[in-house]
């Protein structure tokens, strides 16, 4: 049985310049999602960073019990680089992926577990 010690909720506005959004650009964004994953547990913090806006609402409510907020790609890769290097292993499991494609913007929401 895997132990879930973190439940995050992130949203986040990606680098998108989708003019119609159709089902193959929802998969898109929903991979790029998983790509955040993947590169944080492997550590490359340089090439995650550029897969998020100037800005990231990141909610960790179910964490520490304070509410969401709005950080840089900076500060966050900043935190992340500090935190996951304290374990041996991580493994990102990212579940119930939600898309919205609105013209030249895209946001997604995701629950997370470590």
């Amino acid at each position: 049985m895997v132990r879930t010690i973190l439940t995050a909720a992130m949203l986040t506005s990606l680098n998108a310049e989708i003019a119609n959004a159709t089902e193959v650009d929802n998969a898109r964004l929903e991979t790029i999602v998983q790509a955040v994953g993947v590169l944080a547990d492997r550590g490359d913090f340089e090439t995650l960073e550029d897969l998020f806006d100037d800005e990231v609402f990141i909610d960790y409510h179910t964490l520490s019990g304070e509410a969401g907020e709005v950080r840089s790609p900076q500060a966050l890769m900043t935190d992340w680089a500090n935190l996951l290097p304290g374990f041996d292993t991580t493994r990102h499991a990212i579940s119930n992926i939600e898309t919205e494609i609105d013209g030249s913007s895209a946001t997604a929401h995701a629950h997370i577990h470590i």
